[in-house]
């Protein structure tokens, strides 16, 4: 057929005048054409007319119930299931309307004939919609087999668009973009980029049959995690290889851009909408400034390096007592170009000796310090109490009087979930450190503030990374409860609002992370297994091994005691807490550092020692 018939087709499916017009003569017809195949062809004056006159009645009805139904207001050239299950409503509801009215009128008109028009006008109404629908996949004129496979965009915004200019730049890449899926319902039917909005997420298996779909990516940066996990699942039910763009968090960072597609990754699932931060906030705190951030090889100290390029300090001074971890993060940021214009001082220092430590705060005199160097894997520290001592507590009281000494602005502690109501020898550890620094944080010019959140994905020794090797090697995944859960968030979201904690603290505070609601375990060992294209119990086996020392079944951000006070910024709360008065907290620290001399420390006596303090 000539395409041309087929472009007038699509111009009449925009055109609601069109639709208007057909619908009015679909209900005429409809009666006389089901009158005649009742009758074998015989058309009675009496019946005719009293079809005729119901339908003219009812014409204005008809219209107030398509329009109740939406049937002027979609895009027909991209109608879905959904769609057409409104026009079966609409026409039954109309189908009422004209039967009513025949009956009131006391005019005859066979019984049977009412239900052969019905389907009649269904079958014109939703006949002609359709045709547009068919007429439209066809003036897209995409040939699949062209080369690349045919992939679907979900997400028509800036993001999309940026995506599918960099994907149109390289024919050599394995995609042969087809059109976006938007739930924005100004967008549906449009062009962007040359390629229209096909439909919503709802029509997904619809546009995947329809035009052959193979490959799905994920445009939608800012998206919630509830989002990707569900098109995530009925793409891969859809036999679909699923991608994404990296989160805004990856983008904001500098290390990625939004072109940069990927496998669906666990923190994709669990992502949350971006946060609004004060940057001028933030930025005014670090520019030209030097920065020390100790266990800067770490998960999170790493990335405070990361974002902190972006903040243009001074100096950065990256101190570790790991020369790989401090090497390889040196070495990453000397490669981004940002690096040129900070100073970067790798340092190889251990936080427990503080003779070394004071020279660093000499040679330097930092005016920010970022301190997330400690010993965090609960199960060793159960093991080795005495190092959480030495390095969590004593690290911690070393750094935090040395940066009151030598006049730093601002010092962060990063803290832990763990901290609270601590049950095991690291938890404990970190609330001592927490107790230590808010003790310095009502004298001097340093502002003192603690930072307290969950765990972060990716971290290095962390339960999704160990279920991930555990998956690899063919199971089974080990848990060891199922009703475990815990709080999660992504490592770049957790320094950004570490970040804006520091930017806001007066001195003294207890800043909450907002983590969300906390994720089942089971749940999460379940995701990752999809995610490598298994089933749970079905190609990978899940045992329930038991608690480990110090394991709990559910983490907190507050104690009892503790009460919290809304912040400037929305995900980030203040604790309320006491501070120890200085007899205790000399107390306490004695009583640890003769412990931590024992090599028969416990645990518990560690535990009991903070928990002692603090009542």
């Amino acid at each position: 057929m000539n395409p041309s018939f087929y472009n007038f087709l699509v111009h009449l499916s925009g055109n609601t005048w069109f639709l208007r017009i057909f619908d009015a003569l679909a209900a005429l017809v409809s009666g006389v054409l089901a009158l005649a195949m009742r009758l074998d062809g015989q058309l009675p004056a009496p019946f005719l007319q009293a079809w005729l006159l119901a339908a003219v009645a009812t014409i204005p009805i008809l219209y107030l119930i398509f329009r109740w139904f939406g049937m002027y207001s979609r895009m027909w050239r991209y109608a879905s299931v959904g769609d057409l299950i409104q026009v079966v409503k609409a026409v039954s509801c109309h189908a009422a309307a004209i039967s009513g009215a025949i009956f009131l009128s006391g005019n005859p008109y066979p019984r049977g004939a009412l239900i052969m028009a019905w389907l009649t006008l269904l079958a014109l109404v939703g006949g002609i919609r359709v045709i547009l629908r068919m007429a439209s996949d066809r003036e897209l004129g995409h040939t699949l087999g062209r080369g690349g496979e045919p992939t679907l965009i979900l997400g028509a915004g800036s993001a999309g668009q940026q995506l599918t200019r960099e994907l149109s730049r390289h024919s050599e890449m394995p995609y042969h973009i087809i059109g976006f899926l938007d739930d924005d319902p100004e967008k549906l039917g449009k062009s962007i980029q040359g390629y229209k909005v096909l439909g919503t997420s709802d029509d997904l298996e619809l546009i995947v049959h329809n035009f052959g779909i193979t490959r799905l990516v994920l445009a939608v940066p800012s998206g919630a995690g509830s989002l990707i996990r569900q098109v995530s699942l009925r793409g891969r039910n859809l036999g679909l290889t699923v991608q994404t763009v990296p989160s805004i968090f990856e983008v904001l960072s500098g290390n990625v851009a939004v072109s940069q597609v990927r496998p669906v990754q666990l923190e994709d699932l669990l992502r949350r909408p971006p946060v609004r931060l004060d940057h001028s906030a933030i930025l005014e705190m670090a520019q030209g400034k030097t920065v020390l951030i100790t266990g800067a090889g770490g998960s999170i100290g790493s990335e405070i390096c990361r974002q902190m390029l972006n903040l243009n300090p001074q100096r950065l001074l990256l101190l570790g007592r790991g020369e790989n971890s401090i090497y390889q993060i040196t070495e990453e940021l000397n490669d981004n170009p940002k690096s040129a214009l900070i100073a970067l001082e790798p340092i190889i220092c251990d936080v427990r000796d503080r003779s070394s430590l004071e020279r660093v705060f000499r040679t330097w005199r930092p005016e920010l310090v970022f301190h997330a160097a400690a010993h965090k894997h609960v199960p060793l520290m159960e093991s080795f109490p005495w190092e959480a001592i030495a390095n969590n507590v004593f690290g911690t009281k070393n750094t935090a009087e040395l940066a009151k000494e030598y006049c730093a602005e601002r010092f962060v502690l990063i803290s832990t979930d763990k901290a609270v109501a601590p049950e095991n020898a690291m938890g404990a550890s970190k609330r001592a450190a927490e107790l230590v620094v808010d003790s310095l944080a009502h004298a001097g010019s340093t502002r003192f503030m603690v930072v307290r959140f969950g765990n972060v994905l990716g971290s290095r020794g962390s339960a999704p990374l160990r279920f991930q090797r555990q998956i690899a090697a063919g199971g089974p995944v080990t848990i060891t409860d199922e009703r475990m859960t815990r709080y999660f968030m992504t490592i770049p979201e957790a320094v950004q609002l570490v970040l804006q904690a520091g930017a806001m603290g007066e001195g003294g505070e207890l800043f909450i992370l907002d983590m969300g609601e906390p994720v089942k375990m089971l749940d999460l060992i379940h995701d990752l297994i999809r995610l490598s294209g298994l089933e749970p119990e079905k190609d990978i086996a899940i045992t329930v091994i038991g608690p480990r020392p110090g394991d709990k079944l559910y983490e907190e951000l507050l104690t009892p005691e503790e009460g919290y006070l809304a912040s400037k910024h929305e995900k980030i709360t203040v604790a309320q807490s006491r501070p120890l008065s200085p007899g205790k907290l000399e107390t306490m620290l004695q009583e640890l550092q003769e412990l931590a001399t024992l090599a028969t420390l416990t645990p518990q006596q560690v535990i009991e020692v903070v928990k002692k303090a603090v009542r």
